[in-house]
């Protein structure tokens, strides 16, 4: 999804330097009211506070449908949750467009989600493909997330980014529509890049 910056800045001499928040910091001024009443939508990533641009139909409608359809065909064996938040560090808390987690009896309600529940995320990215391909997917690779898809609606294909290692995925695949990919932590689970891409 797209974003734009929205940390403070403060001027030191001529330099300009950018205010990076925590994930505690962050809570305290959603707390406070610092950011209105759509603070539910903006996510952290590497200590920046970023506002999410308006969401179209068709990034909406592929979210939804993704979100079904993993759904059905995952049943009891997974948790599938769009656009909540996943702690991935004590600066980063993105809110992904789909994460796919371990079966868990409170359904997360103690606590949001860590790099060790996650299973698989995906991005649905329309106009937000450059930072979906670079800070998110960086971001998530530096947390160890184990497997990382980017729908590329745009594009009509299906990005696929996997074994993290030193804040890089160091294998990554594209697939065009006709083809389909296996999830390797989701046991006997494919899904054709077409159903994605809708």
């Amino acid at each position: 999804m797209s974003v734009m910056v929205t940390s403070s800045t403060a001027l030191t001499g001529r330099s300009r330097r950018t205010r990076l928040f925590t994930v505690e910091e962050f809570y305290r001024l959603a707390e406070t009211g610092f950011f209105g009443p759509n603070h539910q939508r903006l996510e952290l990533l590497e200590g920046e506070i970023l506002e999410p641009m308006p969401i179209g139909p068709a990034h909406a409608a592929a979210v939804t449908r993704i979100h079904f359809t993993f759904t059905q065909r995952l049943g009891e064996s997974a948790i599938v949750r769009s656009q909540n938040p996943i702690r991935l560090s004590g600066v980063s808390e993105p809110l992904p467009d789909i994460t796919v987690l371990k079966p868990h009896a409170d359904f997360y309600r103690a606590a949001h989600p860590r790099p060790d529940d996650v299973l698989l995320i995906l991005e649905v990215a329309d106009s937000s493909l450059e930072f979906d391909l670079g800070a998110k997917a960086r971001a998530y690779a530096e947390a160890g997330i184990v497997e990382y898809w980017v729908v590329d609606l745009a594009g009509g294909r299906l990005r696929i980014f996997r074994l993290p290692d030193k804040g890089e995925f160091t294998e990554i695949l594209i697939l065009q529509r006709g083809q389909s990919v296996t999830a390797r932590a989701i046991r006997g689970f494919e899904v054709g890049v077409e159903e994605l891409l809708g």
